[in-house]
Parts: C-alpha cells; sequence; structure tokens
C-alpha cells in the first residue's frame, strides 16, 4: 500500500501528516512505501520508531522535516511508484556486463520469473577467468536497498562462514586489498588455504551511474607463502603453524559479490564462485558443496540486512564504502 505524504509548513518547524488511504482496520500494517510530494520512497528506510508508528496506525502522525531527511539519507534514488519487471532485471544484468571484471549469467526469461516471484535462482556455468572451472552463481531479488545488503555483507564484524579463518595482509596494488584463508576441513580432508586479492570495481560504478557494485576478488599464486609469519605470530584466528604446513593451496579461487539498484528501490544481490581445492576433493563436489549453499548464504544476508544492520550500522561503527568508494551514510537513529 501507498501513504500520501505532503510536506506542510515551515521545514524549520514539525509538521502533521495526513494519512489519506490508510482508513480501514484491514489496512494496518499493509503501508509498504510513502508518496513524498508525489514521489515514492521504501517504508522500511524510515528510523524503525516512525516506521513502526506509521504502518501501525490509521491516525495523523507528527514529523519533523529534518528527521525525514535523515530517513530520506537511506533512500536510493527517489522513484516512480512501479515494481520490478523483467525488463528491469535484464536490462540491469546487461548493463552489468559490460562494465564487470567478471560477468555473470544474465538469466533466461524463466530463472527472471523466478527471481521475481522471490526465489533464489542459482546457475552453474563456465568460470570467466579462462581456468577451465565451472561456477556456481545465485541471485536473490530483495525489497531491501542494495546499500543494506552491501552493508550485510561487508561488515566485517560478521562472519559469512565459521570454517573460513581469515586475515588481512599487507597488499602491494593501491586500491586492492589482500587476504589469507585458511578452509577448517573436517576429517579426513585435508584444509585448504589460498591467498586472494579483492577490490570494489569503481569503474563499474561510475559508468552504470552508482547502479552497479562489483566486489571481485582474484587469488593470488603462491601467496600462501607470505601469511606463515602471521600464522607463527597468532595473528591467524584458530589456525596454527601445522595447519598452515598441512594445508594444500586452493589452484583456483574467484568470484564476486555483485549489487545491483532498481528503478522501484528494490536490488538485485548476487554471489558467484568457482573454487577448484586440488587434493583428494574432485572439483564436482566442491562445486555442488558451494552450489547448496547458496541459498543459506544469500538468505542470511539478507535477514541480517533487515533484522540488524539498520540498528547496528550507526556511530560509533566505522564509516564503510560502497561499491563506488565513497561513504555509506549511517542509518539514523
Amino acid at each position: 500500500m501507498l501513504f500520501a505524504w505532503p510536506p506542510i509548513g515551515n521545514p524549520a518547524t514539525p509538521f502533521r501528516i495526513e494519512d489519506r488511504l490508510q482508513r480501514s482496520e484491514a489496512c494496518r500494517g499493509s503501508v509498504t512505501h510513502i508518496l513524498v510530494d508525489g514521489c515514492r520512497v521504501r517504508a522500511d528506510a524510515l528510523p524503525a520508531p516512525m516506521h513502526t508508528h506509521l504502518v501501525s496506525t490509521k491516525h495523523t502522525l507528527p514529523v519533523h522535516h529534518r528527521l525525514l531527511g535523515a530517513a530520506l539519507a537511506w533512500v536510493a534514488p527517489i522513484l516512480p511508484a512501479a515494481a520490478a519487471s523483467d525488463a528491469d532485471i535484464s536490462t540491469a544484468l546487461t548493463e552489468f556486463n559490460q562494465s564487470a571484471h567478471y560477468t555473470i549469467p544474465t538469466l533466461t526469461e524463466a530463472q527472471r520469473k523466478r527471481l521475481l516471484a522471490g526465489e533464489v535462482v542459482k546457475v552453474v556455468d563456465e568460470a570467466p577467468d579462462g581456468s577451465g572451472s565451472r561456477r556456481a552463481t545465485g541471485f536473490v531479488l530483495t525489497d531491501l536497498s542494495r546499500d543494506t545488503m552491501w552493508v550485510s555483507c561487508q561488515d566485517l564484524h560478521f562472519v559469512q562462514n565459521s570454517t573460513v579463518h581469515e586475515l588481512q595482509l599487507d597488499s602491494p596494488n593501491p586500491g586492492k586489498h589482500r587476504w589469507y584463508g585458511l578452509v577448517d576441513l573436517p576429517r579426513p580432508f585435508s584444509d585448504r588455504h589460498y591467498v586472494v586479492d579483492v577490490w570494489n570495481n569503481h569503474a563499474l560504478a561510475a559508468r552504470t551511474k552508482g547502479r552497479a557494485w562489483e566486489h571481485p576478488w582474484v587469488l593470488v599464486p603462491g601467496g600462501v607463502a607470505a601469511a606463515r609469519t602471521k600464522v607463527e605470530a597468532g595473528k591467524v584466528p584458530e589456525t596454527n603453524l601445522r595447519m598452515w604446513e598441512n594445508a594444500i593451496e586452493t589452484p583456483t579461487n574467484m568470484g564476486a559479490w555483485v549489487a545491483i539498484a532498481l528503478p522501484d528501490g528494490t536490488s538485485i544481490f548476487a554471489y558467484h564462485a568457482a573454487t577448484r581445492v586440488g587434493g583428494n576433493i574432485p572439483e564436482g563436489m566442491m562445486l555442488q558443496y558451494v552450489k547448496a549453499t547458496l541459498e543459506s548464504t544469500l538468505r542470511n544476508i539478507e535477514k541480517r540486512a533487515r533484522d540488524v544492520i539498520p540498528q547496528h550500522y550507526r556511530p560509533p561503527h566505522p564509516s564503510m564504502e560502497g561499491g563506488d568508494g565513497k561513504p555509506l551514510p549511517f542509518f539514523p537513529g
């Protein structure tokens, strides 16, 4: 439901909002967007107390212009009222691939239909790095903003996979971060480890006018040797020198996080990875594992973005960068 919200009065003083649509008990809790000066914005981008009041009452609501301004700082560009369409998704994926470091599947019409229906769509194809490896990609279409999903994914306060122990290393490449990771596998499998360079694709963001963000990574062959001293010094969580010595370096490790803002304020969020782990674990087995975990990975990021991030990403939390290199505004609080 759309909530009409015409600004009234002096911007420096409180004003009142008349509920023009929510007139019956049957409508309670159904507000999803707000009409501000004829433009549609997402209701869940508002500060939590205001949002709660907004969606649970049919009476007038006092608000302050400056509070509205803070709320709208977390809304992507204010856009016309229109739900995401098949054409929006197709156009967004095609535009992404024109400037991405790694291209992603553009999806068939049937796959886009499933995405619009709320499913996590999974695709297996050939890795775009020329290694001959196979890649698994997962897509979700979420009603949450691209920025909120990005914070949920990139915030180092949260761990995406508890079996991976990581440490950031010194990077010789400006604009890129270098990470060591050890995958703690159950017996009888040997642990795996790797070093990757990761970065945000600022050129993609610029060429898409800020709509598409990409966070790719690429393997640094032989890079694990540089991590030995860090492991010996106890810098890598839950990892000791014996684990480092017995681990097998992965021959392939590439992928990316992808976040694309759509015209209606929703977003496409995707993750893809191609990993050959070598040793006694067949590539096909690893691929199936990655594919099987795509849904839980994406849903967990979405759940955290919805339930945790609006309260977590506030001062004094360190400012985070978006995929365009610009600071992401804090949630109002």
